[in-house]
């Protein structure tokens, strides 16, 4: 069950870097900062589900979570992962109805802004446009980089190459170092990402430890070995 608390300022807000809805609040004159909520999740709660109207922009602030598509059987295809400072949906922007579902991987908080204002600052204004085509297109990057993995990479491979992406993106939110990481995916999700079965992610995850590359342990990957991780990731 969500709760929600009134965000007094975005000052001080542990994103307030990286956050795109924050930074151009701030560059606003008429000052379209703070959130006008923000809820807390517990992991594994729905945050927003495939087809609902979503009315709000959300970024995420604290946590990991996961947008996906849910087939009709009730399988399921992870298409990102979100991390803190993530705008969480680019669709919002220009169709209130959401074509994805995003659950929480871990205890999250999720600020909510005022749909209307940015859009017509985007429309009016070009380093608006600018700032959220960005945020968008970081969005398409890694799906595209998903898809071209799906396609032509071994399972070892394609555990490398997004390991490597999250350990990149957690650098530069100063959330890692260079032998350790977070890690809030349980088996069946990095399935569910990298469409493999729960069996053979388990295989290749106890593969690439006796290779000394990579150890998960509990919420955390240890990251044995850079260089070898890299060159599997290029397979």
């Amino acid at each position: 069950m969500n709760t929600s608390f009134e965000p007094k300022s975005c000052k001080g807000c542990v994103v307030a870097d990286t956050c795109v809805l924050h930074t151009l609040s701030l560059a606003d004159s008429q000052n379209l900062a703070p959130a006008k909520t923000t809820f807390a999740h517990p992991a594994g709660e729905i945050i927003v589900q495939q087809g609902s109207t979503v009315n709000e922009l959300l970024v995420l602030r604290v946590g990991w979570a996961a947008k996906f598509m849910l087939f009709p059987d009730g399988r399921r295809q992870i298409i990102d992962i979100l991390l803190p400072g993530d705008l969480c949906s680019c669709e919002e922007l220009v169709k209130a109805q959401t074509q994805s579902s995003i659950v929480a991987l871990s205890n999250v908080q999720v600020c909510t802004f005022e749909r209307d204002p940015f859009v017509a600052q985007a429309e009016i204004l070009p380093g608006y446009l600018q700032v959220l085509g960005g945020a968008c297109m970081s969005q398409f990057q890694r799906l595209r980089e998903l898809l071209a993995a799906l396609g032509q990479q071994s399972a070892e491979a394609r555990i490398a190459a997004f390991v490597l992406s999250i350990h990149r993106r957690l650098t530069a939110l100063k959330h890692t170092s260079s032998s350790e990481m977070p890690f809030y995916l349980r088996q069946q999700d990095l399935a569910d990402v990298l469409g493999l079965t729960q069996v053979h992610i388990s295989r290749m995850l106890k593969l690439l430890k006796d290779k000394n590359i990579i150890e998960v342990v509990g919420e955390k990957v240890k990251i044995l070995d850079l260089p070898a991780l890299v060159r599997i990731s290029q397979t």
